[in-house]
């Protein structure tokens, strides 16, 4: 298997359409079994690891044809993804958690890594409270909704910050929006506790 992976590496993933990925991605949560995210073997792993490479998740910039902002909003489709396979885990909470923060950090990293000050990643991060909507047990949603809040407590310069700041009332229905504004304190009360230098 990863010989047949090395070899598709090199493939120009960037001619595969946003859209043809969106619609990749419902295909994979409907079909994909509901432990994949914490107990896959090893032919599902290579598969998403592929689809990683396909829709450029790393923090590692895409050195083909690609823009900035079709680059980013193929992130987001894995990031979508991704957290629907988490949701789809009958896991615990605390392994949700941790899976949940791990993509956190790496949205952090990819925006990072790019240098990007601008909210042209507002992609990546409305995925990480846009699923929120899905989630049926309270429980689990609040669970998360600390996660976040305290990753946010723990990196007060990263630029996720003001990103959420911008995209999380747009991400949630009018019944969460107390949940939004609450992340919303949480950045403003992180943004106002970086040191000035």
């Amino acid at each position: 298997m990863p010989i047949l992976l090395d070899s598709l590496i090199s493939c120009s993933w960037s001619f595969i359409e946003s859209e043809q990925l969106s619609a990749i991605s419902s295909r994979i949560v409907l079909s994909f079994p509901a432990d994949i995210v914490v107990d896959a073997d090893n032919v599902l792993i290579s598969f998403m690891t592929l689809y990683r490479r396909i829709c450029h998740f790393s923090v590692v910039r895409s050195n083909q044809l690609l823009s900035v902002d079709e680059e980013y909003q193929k992130q987001a489709i894995y990031i979508r993804t991704y957290l629907a396979l988490m949701l789809k885990s009958s896991e615990n909470n605390s392994l949700i958690n941790k899976i949940y923060e791990d993509i956190v950090k790496t949205v952090h990293n990819i925006v990072l890594s790019r240098g990007d000050t601008t909210f042209k990643p507002s992609h990546l991060v409305h995925e990480l409270t846009s699923f929120w909507l899905d989630i049926s047990n309270p429980k689990l949603r609040e669970s998360l909704i600390c996660v976040l809040c305290n990753w946010l407590e723990n990196n007060i310069e990263s630029q996720l910050v003001l990103i959420l700041m911008q995209t999380v009332i747009k991400s949630l229905s009018p019944n969460l929006i107390p949940v939004g504004l609450r992340v919303i304190e949480k950045c403003i009360t992180c943004y106002f506790s970086r040191k000035i230098f």
